[in-house]
């Protein structure tokens, strides 16, 4: 009996849990100590296996296998139970593991495709300003035209305006002329008849040419006017496309100098690379 008790002890000693006293003795009192072995490594043996196996399971990520404590007493059916508890503990934190890489895949990939979205938008605002920039170049150009040929517009109602005025002048002193000539014809009496005609013809001449001018010195004046209009519309335009050019470049900048558009698409892309990392 105590052979075989040393026997079994030192084969459980060393991890065989199988090993039992399989001679019984006919003395009830080492029967009741070989049974209370046998039984203590048949609960041992029956724990252990429980114990591997739902752990192997929880190991694989199946965590419905639990320890059975029917059967276990004591501190072995607690200790089931505390295995059980952690085993459940361990389905939590898998679960929750599971849904922060499915909400980390999900923010790389929303990441990813603002990202793109935010590169492709800086590519095409940076081509579209560099045309808005050629175009409002080209307007600054034909509106620096337009006022040079308004300028030059100005300098000739100028010198119309000077011409006029010179006309009449002359239109005056035709006009003082021919009121001389009528004297003196009146004081020829009828031998000044011819030279009368004359200065009438020469009078209602003056009075056409003085009419004639006044039209033409109200038209300057509305040219004047006219072009002094377009000159302020024109300047204010320039002020305005000075305006969107400034604001063109900023844009530009934006897109695609350094700190814009380019370089938080760049900065993003490489964020995203590290969290997916």
């Amino acid at each position: 009996m105590l052979s075989d008790l040393g026997s079994v002890f030192a084969r459980a000693g060393e991890g065989d849990l199988e090993a039992r006293i399989l001679a019984i003795p006919q003395d009830e009192a080492l029967a009741q100590v070989a049974h209370g072995v046998n039984h203590f490594l048949d609960v041992t043996d029956a724990f252990v296996r429980e114990s591997q196996a739902a752990l192997d399971a929880a190991s694989a990520g199946r965590y419905h296998r639990h320890l059975l404590t029917f059967g276990l007493p004591g501190s072995f059916e607690s200790g089931a139970r505390r295995i059980n508890a952690a085993q459940a503990r361990m389905k939590e934190v898998d679960e929750r593991a599971r849904r922060d890489d499915q909400a980390r895949a999900q923010l790389v990939a929303t990441s990813t495709e603002i990202s793109s979205s935010v590169a492709g938008a800086a590519t095409e605002l940076e081509a579209s300003a560099a045309q808005a920039s050629t175009a409002v170049r080209a307007a600054a150009s034909e509106v620096g035209a337009a006022r040079a040929t308004v300028e030059q517009l100005e300098t000739t109602s100028a010198q119309i305006q000077d011409t006029v005025e010179l006309v009449q002048r002359v239109a005056a002193q035709t006009r003082m002329l021919a009121l001389n000539a009528r004297i003196e014809s009146a004081r020829a009496a009828e031998g000044g008849e011819g030279f009368a005609v004359v200065a009438g013809e020469v009078e209602t001449l003056a009075e056409e040419t003085a009419r004639t001018v006044g039209r033409i010195t109200d038209q300057v004046d509305a040219a004047r006017s006219a072009t002094a209009a377009t000159a302020a519309a024109i300047t204010r335009f320039h002020e305005l496309v000075q305006e969107l050019e400034t604001q063109v470049a900023a844009v530009a900048d934006a897109s695609g100098g350094s700190g814009g558009l380019s370089d938080l698409a760049e900065a993003l892309y490489a964020e995203i690379a590290r969290i997916d990392t």
